[in-house]
């Protein structure tokens, strides 16, 4: 900054001719009374050989104290108001903006076009380079860096999608460790965790200026994309942002921490599982899978029975909904069966209950919820001919959904 308001300055005095007339003018007056005093008869001869002994001295002396006193009028008079300080300032703020700029899109943007990125395009440079240095805050913020909201909204990317990654593949590689792995949990851990993706990527359109991610035709490998254009941006820009980008970039493939092949593996890996569960042709975006699973839910009940689509109704509008929407705490996955069937977990998805059923004859079923040393019980089943009247016991379920609160609350929702 102090180099800036330098430039603020006028032209120094001593660059100015006429800074150096009156000094001059001075010595050539001391000067000259120094040889007219010679021929002045009044004078002493001692007085006489003083002056001519000391003349140049005595002329240097005055030379320099009217340099000095004009040099204190000079630089007095040549301090910049302070408008004139602030226009400078900001002038060399612009300028210094402008060249950053069309380095960015000059450089990076010749980067991005080469590689044929496909989350950062060159027409979007301008605005992130916007938002990072804060353009509409330049000129109060004084200088040319890269804004906090930036820091913190690229640190929180980096490390969140990490940790998304992290946790959803170790959710899915115990799933499918199991003997039976439940498709069912799998599409929707990946479902989870490509809307958890395009949340953080949200981010970055908020505070960075990126371009919004459509959720619905994007897939993991789009936000894999994202991840790396972006560390790719933030090495780029550097400054403040390095200790960032070293972080993701320099840290060592261990037990607690993921290298940056690791993280690229993961993307990988969790792509590999999500085109594993598509059915459809859209491929293994978000909307395909989640088109996937309605397409499946249709087939199986157009094929259904009767009593099959009863048993659909009742455990769903019946008792999970009234279950499910009394506790944030626990979370139902549907499972393989002849008749819909849920397994309830806990926030932490270590125990479980499961409601399913079981089938008495061609108009009755039992629904039963199980697990965890519970069997409760209710008979579901048509009451007329033409299979549309029916009753879940004399109460509609209202004791065996009781029953089933009481039985949620001991096992999975512990205070």
């Amino acid at each position: 900054m102090d180099t800036i308001k330098s430039k603020a300055r006028r032209q120094p005095p001593y660059k100015s001719i006429w800074f150096w007339v009156l000094p001059f003018f001075t010595l050539i007056v001391v000067l000259t009374l120094v040889s007219m005093a010679q021929n002045v008869s009044g004078f002493s001869e001692g007085l006489k050989h003083t002056l001519e002994t000391y003349r140049i001295p005595l002329a240097s002396v005055v030379f320099c104290v009217t340099t000095l006193i004009q040099w204190l009028i000079a630089h007095n008079s040549n301090k910049p108001s302070e408008l004139e300080e602030q226009q400078v300032i900001n002038r060399h703020l612009r300028d210094e903006y402008d060249v950053s700029e069309r380095l960015l899109i000059k450089q990076f943007g010749k980067l991005s076009s080469d590689r044929a990125f496909t989350f950062i395009s060159t027409d979007d440079l301008p605005a992130i380079h916007s938002k990072v240095y804060a353009e509409d805050r330049l000129i109060k913020r004084g200088k040319l860096s890269v804004c906090d909201e930036a820091i913190r909204a690229i640190d929180y990317y980096f490390r969140n999608t990490e940790r998304l990654l992290e946790e959803a593949l170790n959710l899915l590689q115990n799933e499918e460790a199991k003997e039976t792995p439940n498709r069912h949990i799998k599409e929707s851990l990946i479902i989870q965790l490509i809307q958890y993706l395009n949340q953080c990527a949200l981010t970055l359109h908020y505070e960075i200026g990126m371009r919004v991610i459509n959720l619905d035709s994007s897939d993991i490998n789009t936000y894999r994309d994202a991840f790396f254009e972006t560390l790719h941006l933030t090495n780029f820009l550097g400054g403040e942002l390095s200790p960032i980008v070293n972080q993701v970039v320099e840290t060592p493939s261990t037990e607690k921490s993921n290298s940056q092949e690791d993280i690229l593996n993961m993307f990988v890996a969790a792509h590999e599982i999500a085109e594993s569960l598509v059915t459809s042709s859209e491929g293994a975006t978000f909307g395909g899978l989640y088109r996937s699973i309605q397409l499946r839910s249709i087939i199986k009940q157009a094929q259904g029975s009767p009593l099959y689509l009863l048993a659909c109704q009742v455990i769903q509008d019946i008792v999970l909904e009234p279950l499910l929407g009394e506790s944030d705490k626990i979370g139902a996955v549907e499972v393989d069966d002849n008749y819909p069937k849920y397994d309830i977990y806990n926030q932490a998805g270590e125990k479980k209950l499961t409601l399913g059923y079981k089938e008495v004859d061609e108009n009755t079923l039992t629904l039963i919820l199980s697990g965890e040393g519970e069997n409760i019980k209710t008979t579901v089943r048509f009451v007329d001919s033409e299979k549309k009247r029916f009753e879940v016991d004399r109460d509609m379920g209202g004791r065996f959904t009781l029953e089933c609160k009481k039985a949620i609350n001991r096992h999975l929702v512990i205070e």
